[in-house]
């Protein structure tokens, strides 16, 4: 089929097709190229995006360790408070007004004769202990006090 054609004959169907390869071709290199575009920027943002994430993870980390400095110094603190407290030999208690609790020392609860479990942290412990006679005054006293000084509820 080819002998008797010339090159120009055989090769017009193909020139004749040639722009729409051209076109298809020119199609599928700017995809190529959108998809390359979109590659980067999902590249360059997870990169962002991981270092926002390190970023993080310190300022955590840091805070993490602020926290533990600041458990353990007030750890040492209570320690040596308590050893102040143990070799005074005296009997103390703290009231907190905003919680409503209180603290009373190893060595107040024996001074009364009780042993460490035997009195709990309510504030009530103290006021079970005064004479009936004796309960006003104290609580007199210390009222206007300690209501300025709870929050509103």
């Amino acid at each position: 089929m080819l002998v008797g054609t010339s090159v120009d004959e055989v090769l017009a169907p193909l020139r004749s097709k040639r722009p729409s390869y051209y076109a298809s071709a020119g199609a599928v290199s700017v995809m190529l190229m959108g998809i390359s575009l979109l590659v980067a920027w999902l590249v360059r943002k997870q990169k962002r995006t991981n270092e926002e994430l390190a970023a993080s993870q310190r300022n955590a980390h840091a805070l993490l360790n602020e926290n533990r400095r600041a458990i353990l110094e007030l750890q040492v603190a209570e320690e040596r408070w308590k050893f102040a407290l143990e070799g005074a030999g005296d009997g103390v208690w703290d009231w907190n007004v905003q919680t409503d609790r209180a603290f009373f020392s190893r060595h107040w609860k024996e001074m009364l004769g009780h042993a460490e479990e035997e009195i709990g942290a309510d504030p009530d412990e103290w006021q079970r202990r005064v004479h009936p006679e004796d309960r006003s005054r104290p609580w007199r006293r210390s009222r206007p006090t300690s209501q300025a000084r709870r929050p509103p509820t």
